[in-house]
């Protein structure tokens, strides 16, 4: 097997119907497979794997209930994987046409992969969209090295197994930390640009702020982690103008244009607060 395709599974076995037909489509000489992985799920993927047994080369189903959070399903999935390659997508999203095909060609030359992440196939709320990326995210608020996407990310197993694999303590921005600690091990982190994922993002505002609000306070963990490689240091002064621009920014709430962008911040710098109290740093 060359390619191996991981994809944690929780609770999104009504989607995960629509990322298996876009696999389904995916065109490639060389052996592959996929592996969905049930993180404890109660809406049962196990039907919706076997409706597609027969159109996705190597398709089965492992179960991961054993621990919780994405990063325990993707290291559950990758010891299973027999590929020499790993891709990592998510249930809830849907890969485009030639996806598999891109990151194979770039496997080629390249250890450590990401690729576009669409936001307009899957969502109708105008306050999601975004425009497609031509490079690997930066990140603003701790701008260290690039890093790879979670449900557009590929690695060689081998140096996935040389860095510990994913770290299961984090329950978010796992991604940043994954492909942060590959960089620091020597890979160069490559952008395919024909890699394209449509991401599909949650149209209630409550869950949009409370996805966002961990974010924000695993950014501090993050920050506290990898403070010693670099990053600009924090302080007060530096939270206290991020907390004056948001305040500022509280009429956005009344257009939908802009109400969920709003959101989501909101929630990322509620979640640093509640960050920089629990893993007592100043990250706001």
């Amino acid at each position: 097997m060359k390619y191996s395709v991981v994809i944690p599974c929780y609770n999104s076995a009504q989607y995960l119907g629509d990322q298996l037909d876009g696999l389904a489509k995916q065109r490639l000489a060389e052996p592959w497979e996929v592996i969905v992985v049930d993180n404890g799920s109660n809406d049962d993927p196990g039907s919706v794997v076997r409706a597609f047994q027969s159109k996705v080369p190597n398709l089965r189903m492992i179960d991961a209930s054993g621990g919780r959070g994405v990063s325990y399903a993707r290291n559950r999935g990758a010891e299973a994987a027999t590929g020499e390659f790993l891709l990592f997508c998510d249930a809830d999203d849907v890969v485009a046409p030639g996806w598999l095909e891109a990151m194979a060609r770039a496997f080629a030359h390249y250890d450590l992969l990401t690729g576009v992440a669409e936001y307009d196939k899957l969502n109708v709320n105008p306050g999601v969209r975004q425009e497609p990326r031509t490079s690997a995210r930066v990140w603003d608020f701790l701008p260290l090295m690039p890093h790879a996407i979670g449900c557009n990310m590929g690695i060689r197993k081998s140096l996935h197994e040389a860095i510990g694999g994913c770290d299961e303590t984090l329950f978010a921005m796992d991604d940043v930390d994954y492909s942060w600690r590959a960089q620091l091990a020597g890979a160069e982190l490559h952008f395919v640009a024909d890699a394209v994922v449509h991401y599909r993002v949650r149209n209630s505002l409550w869950v949009a702020f409370k996805q966002f609000m961990r974010y924000g306070e695993y950014a501090v963990l993050l920050y506290k982690k990898f403070l010693d490689q670099g990053i600009a240091k924090k302080t007060w002064k530096d939270g206290a103008r991020n907390w004056w621009r948001l305040l500022r920014q509280i009429p956005q709430l009344l257009r939908r244009r802009t109400r969920a962008r709003w959101v989501r911040q909101f929630g990322m710098a509620v979640g640093r607060l509640k960050g920089s109290i629990k893993y007592r740093v100043v990250a706001l």
